[in-house]
């Protein structure tokens, strides 16, 4: 079936209210599902997968177990992406502004492709940021999602690089920054300025990384022109599962509220 973005939206934010989120985050949750959907990167597959592990259902707070002026790391609590997103943005602004590049590294995170929309947060803002994970069998899988500022909008890209026999002990990797110091660690990077963070990402990425597959800035957008004409295309037994969460949110009717009607 085929939504509108604003329905899906409404939809999200009964849904994850539903589950438990407090508003701040149902909003924000809402959000980053559905333009990851829009955006071509399958946001909505990767809620049916949330979806069915716990991830979402747990809401201890998460915390920041180290910051200096131009890098934090935050402790996930293993929980989704969509719980433990909400304050990176302004934490990764705020890094940039005192660094060339600043890191916001995200320990025991799950969901890590539902970053993009905190992204483009920061694009809008005329920041250069960049996030990467590592994924796969055997985190041999390296996904950069890129976003540089642009005249009218934010310019995306997503690309994901193939990395065999390069890892060695102690959690790092040859002849590049990225370093594997967490299982399902998401880092963010940020930066004023587009040739400093250019710089940067041409120094982390590894030099055998084989490029398996990417969407440019041209292909994104108009997967996202298209969303926003001809609607957002949903799994019918997703819709379902998450109307059902949504209806925990809607009080049964009574005669007292019924009389109530229209005061």
């Amino acid at each position: 079936m085929k939504v509108s973005r604003n329905e899906l939206i409404e939809l999200l934010k009964l849904a994850f209210e539903g589950l438990g989120f407090d508003q701040g985050d149902y909003e924000n949750a809402a959000k980053l599902v559905t333009y990851a959907e829009m955006w071509g990167l399958g946001g909505l597959e990767v809620l049916a997968r949330a979806l069915v592990g716990p991830s979402l259902r747990q809401h201890q707070p998460v915390q920041v177990l180290q910051e200096d002026h131009h890098s934090a790391v935050i402790d996930g609590q293993d929980l989704s992406s969509l719980l433990c997103l909400r304050s990176a943005a302004d934490l990764a602004y705020v890094k940039c502004l005192s660094s060339p590049v600043g890191k916001v590294m995200i320990t025991r995170c799950q969901h890590r492709l539902l970053v993009f929309q905190l992204l483009i947060s920061l694009g809008l803002r005329w920041v250069a940021c960049s996030a990467s994970w590592w994924a796969g069998p055997e985190d041999d899988f390296l996904h950069v999602l890129n976003v540089f500022p642009g005249e009218r909008n934010p310019l995306p890209e997503y690309s994901i690089y193939r990395v065999k026999g390069e890892k060695v002990k102690g959690d790092k990797v040859k002849g590049n920054k990225i370093g594997l110091t967490s299982t399902r660690q998401l880092d963010i990077y940020s930066a004023q300025s587009s040739q400093a963070m250019s710089a940067y990402l041409l120094e982390l990425l590894p030099p055998s990384a084989d490029l398996i597959k990417t969407l440019n800035s041209g292909d994104m957008l108009a997967n996202y022109e298209t969303s926003l004409v001809d609607g957002i295309g949903v799994d019918d037994a997703l819709w379902s599962k998450l109307v059902s969460l949504a209806a925990e949110m809607l009080v049964p009717s009574s005669d007292q509220s019924r009389s109530g009607a229209g005061d």
